[in-house]
């Protein structure tokens, strides 16, 4: 039997049990007295559609004009959680105060990287700061990798201008 068959013959038993009577007729009573707008208050529920969804876009120049809640301003973000990543490095993930994610990799045992962090910037775009065993930085920002972690390390260094 289908679902909606057995909800419906369902429903018809328990109010035919609850009534006391075999008939199967379901009266459903409007109210007589108007809202204080004027209107059933059956009319009500129905009247106001939802608001359709908002773009990526249109969210993100909402979220340009607000002001930070400076109860929430100041406190920390926790620590990343590094876990074990491909080649031999450490991958963690997380959120920065303007709800970007940061991907930090890190490189233990290379003699030429330190660790790379990416914030992702767009939907492809991410911004990425190297940092070299020699102390030196750069900044670059690409949409050549989907993400830091599955990124091969000969690429990382291409990228970063170190082959």
């Amino acid at each position: 039997m289908r679902p909606f068959a057995a909800a419906v013959l369902l429903g018809i038993s328990i109010g035919t049990a609850c009534s006391g009577t075999s008939s199967n007729t379901l009266t459903v009573n409007k109210p007589s007295t108007p809202s204080p707008t004027g209107t059933n208050q059956i009319d009500n529920a129905n009247s106001s559609p939802t608001p359709p969804a908002l773009t990526l876009a249109e969210r993100l120049k909402k979220r340009e004009g607000r002001t930070p809640d400076p109860a929430t301003a100041n406190v920390p973000l926790p620590p990343i959680q590094m876990r074990p990543g491909p080649e031999d490095t450490e991958i963690g993930t997380a959120m920065n105060s303007e709800a970007q994610i940061i991907e930090v990799r890190t490189f233990p045992r290379s003699k030429v990287l330190q660790k790379i962090e990416a914030t992702w910037t767009g939907p492809k775009a991410k911004s990425l700061r190297y940092y070299f065993r020699d102390g030196t930085t750069r900044d670059i920002t690409t949409d050549q990798i989907e993400n830091l972690a599955n990124a091969p390390v000969t690429r990382l260094l291409q990228l970063g201008g170190r082959q």
